[in-house]
């Protein structure tokens, strides 16, 4: 692999698309300071993904792109493409050749592509991995940074012989293991984390389950019984509405008579229309047939003439079936030949093989013979040898007998010795047993006291828990109660506020202006006078009529706003309105009115700010506020010119003897009503959130003390297991302790049963003894006799085993004779059944030929009356075709007729439907009826849904179904009350506790099933983290062990002598350690590469480099400026390196030394004609400038 083709547009001063090739070998960049030619290196490390913009020599990602000149205008984006050849697959890639490319544009977005597929940066750094090429490798070196490779921190001197090594990819792949095993250990410590607390919720969440099981049960009965309630009235109101819809009815029978008339006319009409469109039909029929019949005589015609042609071409296909049977009967003669010739041979084949098969029947006789013999033979030596085996048997199981019975004496006098001591031992424990078991006694009268006592405790808790949670379900109703109080409150607030902002009971032209100021479109301050002034509602209805039309009167400040209101609502068309002007409005004044009208005034009556009290006086202020009318003729009297008087009803009697009454409809009457009620429910809101807030408060607080309850009922439930416990082990040791001793009695006796069984025992186990022995010496003298005998028929049945062998080999001839033979019949009888099978074959084809001349004949002649019975229906088509154009002009004439008489019904028709939508009327006003009463029920419909869920459907369902009508009501909410009773004892209950304990545990059993997975996956994590650290450890020594070496000799070549060391700076942590380099020039001490001079510096740095790419070649190295600090004589010791290491790595060096030019393969030269725009020219070597 090799670097191919660099291609660069609006790369820094590469403004046009700029194109360089490179070759293997040495290629040299050279030209003029700033002429561009390290923006080359920068390129190539820009594709490669550097991001450091200082490495690129640069303050900004932007900066790459070309920012203009003088003459150009900036690029909007900035290019850069790779190419290397791929033909050895060093890269990953089914790609002869591989293009990276880098683009950025100015808003800041960049792509990266390989082959013009768009890829991520790190599947570039993936690409290259290990490969030594890389914008943090060692095989590129930009301008000035030679001396900086060696004057890095060790740890990151390490990562250039980590490249080399060829280990960056473990370490890739380690911090991966690393980030993955972290990841699994957090998820493994959260796993654990959630089962603990999954097993610690689990008992409590059980009992509240159970809880909420009982809970359930209640309620639902409960709930059972209330539905069958409100289902009763609702029955009860279903019943009332009958008599309305039996009043309906009759409406709608009389519409219903009337449908009847119409839909006898309009059947009428229908039937005309049917008539009509029949006769259209039938026309169209008639069209139809007419085309029918003209398309019949043309096909007529194209049959004809395709049968004719079929004729012809069957009698010319005769004569070929005639020659071809001729053909067949000749080839049938030649099988029947052939048949007969193969008869013959099967009769010869089958006599040989009679005669082998009688042969082989007499060797096998013999064979029989023979073998009767040997098994007659055989059957002697087998009895021989099964009483011999019988007799062996015989005298072992003796002698094993004779050696158990001696076993038998010996263990009789153990068993003897053994229950002698066991008695002794029975008798000690005994005596202990009697003695625990008194003392477990006291155990148990002291454990029992104990359980009674934690009982009784245990009883207390669980009462004043009880007590609690009865507290806690009362409470928690309230709560309920007060949320739905608040809920309703707030609904209605909220209505009757959005009443208010839609400035509903305003007057047209108020609501106008009103919204006019809130869109901007008028200035100035309009208020509503209501919005001024309080009145309780004892005085609404007067208060409302002494301000009469003033009710929705706007408060203006000055004479010029409600100016400008009033050309806004002539202009706009909007209506009209009152406006009081507050620096023109004045009050009535007081005077020497009497003390019962000034304190009868209206503005005595209601509350506003000093600030309005202008206003109000204006508008209130010639108004008296009396119980009744007589009293208001009473006040009136007194100053009848200048007050008028409102009764607390709302009648107003006006001084000049006008009398207003009445009950107010809505509109702006409902003002001051709706004021006093939204101010009226924001009280009584906070109200009850204040008592909600306390009583949920009380609810905490006794919840808290309930907790504190169920923790001590806890305990003491503990505390009475533990004693149960403590009790049911002592009495379990007790009885124990009895059966104990009841057993050692038992053993006692049978210790004693057992010694005289002993004594008995080795009496008659000697006695047997004495029987066996010589039992065994008669079994040894019958046993010498008969091996004589088996010897003597063992030799006859060899001699006879011998012949069965030779008759076999005969019987084996003869079968392979009968076998041949057999063969030859039945190759013999394949060629006869083939001469047979063709000779059938033969037969059937000639049949089916002269059945095929004979099927033709017959088709010739059906073709023939075919043709004759085609030319008389063509003959018919033609007569049926001027038939049909007849019919067609009788059915045009009938559709006229008919439209004219449909016309007629339709006229008709029309009267009808107007008697129709009068009788309609008169039903929808008898429905309009109903539906006030159907509202009523649409309430009850209501709760039912609300409380219970019950739409319209799920009552008639119910309804349906027959639910049982409740006839003792007051027996029927006694028993609710007991059951909400029974739920209120049972306290908080979380209803949810069931699903709950449910979903704990699958996800128990889950998170169990997870964790072992985890616990393997973490296990397997450590493994690969070992097996890269063993892998990595070893690859690195090896790699440093290469490079101390190549180092070495490389710099005593640059340098003429010399030594050097590389050393880890931790030998305890290779993997993790960096590297210290110590150098010794000719004639000088060992020194670190601080205390080198510059040159020494950068030649012991590019010794350096050549040992990496010595140790592992890189496919191309970039080297920018690295031999300007060197003399000429280092400069040429450095050209004839890049010769040598030129031919396993390209080389791309920009450069200003003539002797490097000298060792290039290719001079590119880079160079500025226009100011800020680089270009590559050609130079010749004798050219280029020698380097200052």
């Amino acid at each position: 692999m090799h670097l191919k083709r660099l291609e660069l547009f609006g790369f820094k001063t590469f403004a046009d698309r700029t194109e360089l090739e490179f070759l293997p070998g040495v290629t040299a960049v050279v030209g003029p300071n700033g002429s561009g030619k390290s923006n080359i290196a920068d390129a190539i490390q820009w594709v490669l993904g550097e991001q450091s913009m200082r490495s690129l020599r640069s303050l900004s990602a932007q900066d790459v792109i070309f920012a203009g000149t003088q003459r150009r205008r900036p690029l909007g984006f900035a290019e850069a493409s790779l190419t290397f050849d791929n033909e050895t697959r060093s890269l990953p890639l089914d790609f002869d050749e591989v293009t990276i490319t880098r683009r950025l544009y100015r808003s800041g977005e960049s792509d990266y592509l390989i082959n013009k597929v768009p890829c991520r940066l790190r599947d570039i750094h993936e690409l290259f991995l290990d490969t030594g090429v890389g914008c943090d490798a060692y095989s590129i070196v930009g301008q000035g940074e030679i001396d900086a490779v060696l004057s890095v921190k060790s740890e990151d001197r390490r990562a250039l012989v980590e490249e080399a090594a060829g280990i960056k990819k473990y370490r890739v792949r380690k911090r991966e293991a690393i980030r993955k095993l972290e990841a699994t250990q957090a998820n493994l410590t959260r796993v654990h984390d959630i089962i603990a607390e999954i097993e610690s919720q689990l008992p409590p969440l059980r009992d509240q389950a159970e809880v909420a099981r009982q809970f359930r049960e209640l309620r639902d009965r409960a709930q059972a019984l209330e539905r069958a309630l409100l289902l009763t009235e609702y029955r009860r109101a279903l019943q009332q509405v009958e008599e309305i819809r039996r009043t309906r009815a009759l409406a709608e029978e009389r519409v219903e008579t009337i449908r009847a008339e119409l839909a006898r006319v309009e059947s009428e009409a229908e039937a005309a229309r049917f008539a009509v469109t029949r006769a259209e039909s039938t026309l169209e029929e008639a069209r139809a047939a007419a085309s029918a019949a003209s398309q019949k005589v043309e096909r007529a015609r194209g049959t004809l003439g395709v049968s004719r042609e079929r004729l012809a071409s069957v009698e010319a296909g005769e004569a070929d079936d005639a020659e071809r049977i001729a053909d067949l009967e000749r080839a049938l003669e030649r099988c029947r030949r052939e048949k007969e010739e193969a008869s013959e041979r099967i009769a010869a084949a089958e006599a040989a093989e009679r005669a082998a098969t009688e042969e082989l029947r007499r060797c096998e006789a013999e064979v029989a013979a023979i073998q009767g013999r040997m098994e007659k033979l055989a059957r002697v030596v087998e009895e021989h040898r099964r009483q011999a085996v019988e007799r062996a048997r015989a005298l072992t199981n003796a002698q094993a007998d004779l050696r158990a019975s001696g076993r038998q004496v010996q263990d009789a006098r153990a068993a003897l010795t053994r229950a002698t001591q066991r008695l002794e031992m029975l008798g000690a424990r005994a005596a202990t047993q009697q003695a625990r078991e008194e003392g477990l006694r006291e155990k148990v009268t002291e454990a029992e006291r104990r359980c009674e006592q934690v009982n009784e405790q245990l009883r207390r808790a669980e009462a004043e828990r009880a007590t609690l949670q009865r507290g806690i379900v009362l409470a928690g109703q309230r709560m309920t109660e007060l949320r739905t109080e608040i809920t309703a409150r707030s609904t209605r607030l909220r209505t009757l506020r959005e009443l208010d902002a839609k400035l509903e009971g305003y007057r047209d032209g108020a609501r106008a202006i009103l919204r006019a100021r809130k869109e901007g479109r008028l200035k100035g301050h309009f208020v509503p006078i209501v919005d001024l002034l309080e009145v309780s509602p004892e005085f609404e209805a007067a208060i409302h009529a002494a301000l009469g039309d003033d009710l929705d009167a706007l408060v203006v400040d000055s004479l010029e706003e409600a100016y400008e209101a009033i050309t806004y609502l002539r202009k706009e068309g909007k209506g009209r309105a009152t406006f009081v002007v507050r620096e023109a409005a004045v009050p009535v004044a007081d005077g020497t009115e009497a003390q019962e009208i000034l304190s009868r005034r209206a503005t005595q009556h209601v509350r506003f700010a000093d600030a309005h009290r202008n206003v109000i006086g204006a508008v209130l202020g010639n108004a008296v506020v009396v119980r009744h009318l007589e009293e208001a003729r009473e006040v009136l009297a007194l100053d009848h010119a200048r007050y008028r008087a409102v009764t607390l009803e709302g009648d107003l009697l006006h001084p000049r003897g006008i009398l207003t009454g009445g009950r107010a409809n809505g509109g702006a009457a409902s003002l001051l009503a709706r004021r006093r009620e939204m101010a009226g429910l924001e009280e009584e809101t906070a109200r009850l959130e204040n008592e909600l807030a306390r009583v949920t408060k009380e609810n905490e607080t006794k919840s808290a003390a309930l907790r504190a309850a169920e923790v001590s009922l806890r305990r003491q439930r503990e505390e009475a297991s533990r004693a149960a416990s403590a009790l049911a082990a002592a009495k379990k040791d007790l009885d124990y302790c009895a059966q104990e001793a009841r057993r050692l009695a038992d053993d006692l006796r049978r210790a004693e049963q057992s010694i005289h069984q002993a004594e008995a025992d080795v009496e008659k186990a000697v006695a047997r003894e004495a029987r066996l022995r010589a039992h065994v010496e008669q079994l040894q003298t019958q046993d010498s006799g008969a091996d004589a005998d088996i010897e003597s028929a063992r030799a006859s049945l060899e001699e006879l085993n011998r012949e069965r062998d030779r008759a076999a080999e005969a019987v084996a001839d003869q079968k392979v004779a009968a076998a041949r033979a057999r063969q030859q019949v039945e190759g013999q009888r394949e060629n006869a059944a083939r001469a047979h099978r063709q000779e059938e074959e033969t037969l059937r084809d000639i049949e089916r030929r002269r059945a095929h001349m004979a099927s033709r004949a017959e088709r010739v002649r059906a073709l023939r009356e075919e043709i004759a019975g085609q030319e008389a229906e063509l003959a018919q088509f033609v007569a049926a075709h001027e038939l049909a154009q007849k019919e067609l002009d009788e059915r045009r004439a009938e559709r006229r007729r008919l439209l004219e008489a449909s016309g007629k019904i339709e006229q008709q028709a029309k009267e009808v439907r107007d008697r129709l939508a009068a009788a309609q009327h008169e039903l929808h006003r008898a429905e309009v009826k109903l539906a006030g009463v159907e509202a009523d029920i649409q309430h009850a419909q209501t709760s039912l849904y609300e409380q219970y869920g019950l739409t319209a459907d799920a009552l008639q369902q119910v309804s349906r179904e027959g639910v049982p009508e409740i006839r003792n009501r007051q027996q029927a909410g006694q028993e609710l009350r007991q059951l909400r009773a029974q739920m209120a004892e049972l306290g908080e209950v979380n209803l949810g506790a069931v699903e709950e304990v449910e979903r704990l545990e699958e996800r128990l059993r889950f998170l169990t099933t997870q964790r072992e997975d985890l616990t393997q996956a973490r296990e397997g994590l450590l493994e690969v983290i070992a097996e890269i650290d063993s892998e990595t450890r070893g690859r690195f020594m090896r790699t440093i062990e290469q490079l101390r070496q190549a180092f070495n000799e490389i710099f005593v070549r640059l340098f003429g002598g010399g030594t050097t060391a590389i050393r880890l700076t931790d030998e305890s942590d290779v993997l993790e350690g960096g590297l210290e380099i110590v150098v010794q020039p000719p004639g000088k001490k060992p020194q670190s590469m601080l205390q080198l001079s510059g040159g020494e510096r950068a030649l012991t740095a590019t010794a350096f480099l050549f040992a990496l790419l010595r140790i592992k070649p890189s496919p191309f190295v970039l080297l920018d400026e690295v031999d300007a600090p060197l003399d000429e004589l280092n400069v040429a010791r450095y050209a004839a390196m890049l010769k040598e290491f030129a031919e396993k790595s390209q080389f791309i060096v920009i450069t200003h030394n003539k002797g490097t030019m000298e060792a290039a393969d290719v001079l590119y030269g880079v160079t500025m004609p226009e100011q800020g725009v680089s270009r590559i020219v050609s130079v010749r070597l004798e050219d280029i400038p020698e380097a200052a």
